[in-house]
């Protein structure tokens, strides 16, 4: 008798499940989001070079170098398929602007500072999972993406007393990697406001190339947290 009422209250939800997945597929949802991204880090190669900048100006050899990570701003439109039930695919023109990270390092009670950062334009894959979808949407999502750098990298180094020290590189590759995160959204006017938390993984590092050596080194690889919200509309 137990198993037969648990066997019934399986076959009740999984109906009711469908019935509120089922009436999505077909359907197309177009966005946009704004946001906030933060984790990038920078390669043992870049602290090289700016621990070799240091001690040409005079600093010992030992001096501590602490790495931070710098925010940047993430913009995105994106559009997505449902194409079964609760699955859905959503691909996305993504803006990072001056993304990037930064070294510092103290001596007799100064800072030294150098920032590493680019933009890039980010094309994600991703399959979308709704688990909960009525009123509040929430589900996963996961897929690779492809960022294409916008323009050069650019180095800022800041020394008390001095003028901030500005200069470009050229950058040799795009990125390839994963995003995976969590997504959710509620209903507000003809469509529904959103809101996701991503990590964002590169399999291979931005390749730089200095200017007037013509040297290529490790430049910086991402592993960060990007949180956006936005409005989305379904049709």
């Amino acid at each position: 008798m137990i198993r037969k009422t648990v066997f019934v209250l399986l076959l009740v939800v999984m109906l009711g499940t469908t019935s509120i997945f089922g009436q999505q597929a077909g359907r197309f949802s177009i966005g946009g989001r704004a946001g906030l991204g933060l984790g990038f880090h920078g390669s043992g190669q870049m602290e090289g070079i700016f621990r070799g900048e240091l001690i040409d100006a005079g600093l010992p050899a030992t001096i501590n170098i602490e790495k931070k990570m710098l925010p940047n701003v993430n913009l995105a439109i994106f559009g997505a398929y449902t194409f079964h039930n609760r699955f859905a695919i959503q691909t996305e023109l993504n803006f990072n602007i001056n993304q990037g990270y930064k070294l510092e390092a103290y001596y007799q009670g100064q800072t030294i500072e150098a920032k590493a950062y680019y933009s890039s334009l980010d094309i994600p894959i991703l399959l979308k999972v709704n688990i909960i979808d009525r009123p509040l949407v929430f589900g996963a999502l996961a897929g690779p993406h492809f960022s294409f750098p916008l323009g050069d990298a650019a180095v800022d180094i800041s020394v008390p007393g001095s003028p901030v020290e500005k200069w470009k590189e050229d950058i040799d590759n795009i990125t390839i990697g994963l995003t995976a995160g969590i997504f959710a959204g509620y209903p507000l006017g003809p469509g529904r406001i959103i809101g996701d938390l991503r990590f964002a993984f590169d399999f291979n590092k931005l390749k730089v190339i200095e200017r007037e050596t013509r040297m290529k080194f490790d430049g910086m690889h991402r592993r960060g947290l990007v949180f956006s919200v936005g409005y989305e509309y379904s049709f």
